[in-house]
This record gives structure tokens, sequence and C-alpha cells, in this order.
């Protein structure tokens, strides 16, 4: 009898515990990411991020620079969907940015994790975004890996 009404209680704790966790996981929010002003170099590369994450190559494309050696914008989605799964898995966190008469540089702190599961390994980068003051707009003249390709930019003489 004893043994009854412990195992009905340990039963009952597990129902219980399962209930707790299912409310949980569907009142949790999720977080909808959307663009920033693009009146600071910060906005620009996060736009520009968030534009990369969601497809729209068009409109990162619209952050590049005008400047020598700018990509076509086939080259430049060849060149990000090299790394299109791990930039969109990876955390990138903005840090301080300096500016410069016409140029910027934001940090940028990027984390990748390359395994999924209960002991996920990966590492984290430190970065420099840098952005050059075109006509009143900030416009991207390099970014840290994944999401940019080492060929743009680069004139040949």
């Amino acid at each position: 009898m004893k043994q009854d009404k412990f195992l009905l209680g340990i039963i009952i704790g597990i129902v219980v515990l399962v209930l707790v966790a299912v409310g949980l996981f569907f009142s949790r929010k999720t977080t909808v990411l959307t663009y920033q002003p693009e009146d600071q170099p910060q906005g620009v590369v996060f736009n520009y991020i968030l534009a990369i994450r969601n497809e729209d190559y068009s409109k990162a494309y619209g952050y590049l620079a005008e400047k020598p050696g700018k990509p076509t914008p086939t080259s430049f989605r060849q060149g990000l969907l090299m790394n299109k799964e791990q930039a969109r898995v990876a955390v990138v966190d903005l840090g301080k940015t300096n500016i410069d008469a016409n140029t910027a540089i934001v940090e940028m702190t990027t984390q990748h994790t390359y395994n999924d599961g209960i002991f996920a390994n990966g590492y984290e980068n430190t970065e420099n975004a840098i952005l050059e003051n075109q006509n009143g707009a900030w416009k991207i003249i390099g970014m840290p890996y994944l999401y940019w390709s080492y060929d743009w930019y680069q004139v040949i003489k």
C-alpha cells in the first residue's frame, strides 16, 4: 500500500513537470528582428547582417560602398551562399563604434557553434566592420568572414 502511494506520487510529479515544461515552451516569446535606422554605422551593419539572414541579397548589396572592386550582384550572392548555413546560425553582437571623419569601425563579436546538442562546441571571434561615409550615407567596405568574400574590393594593379 505504501509503495502504491509512493509510485503514484512519483507519477504525479512527472506529469506536473511535463505540463510545466510544455507550458513554458508554448508561452516563450520569440524575438522578431526588425531593421534599424541607417543614420549610424552600427545600424547599417545590423541591417546588412539581417538582410543576409533574411536572404534579401539585393537589400544587403545596397549597403556596399561604390568603390573600385565592388562585386557584381551575382558574385556577391555567390560569395554569401558559400557560408549561408554558418552565417544563419552564428550569433553576432555589435560592440563599440569608432567614427573618424568619413570612416567608421564597428566591433563585431561572432559566436560560432559547430555541434548541436547538449555538449555543443564552438568559438568566439571579435573583428571589425569598416564603413565609409559616401554622400551622407554609411556604406560597408569591409566585414568579417561569413559576411564577406576575400576578393571584394581587391583592386589588382
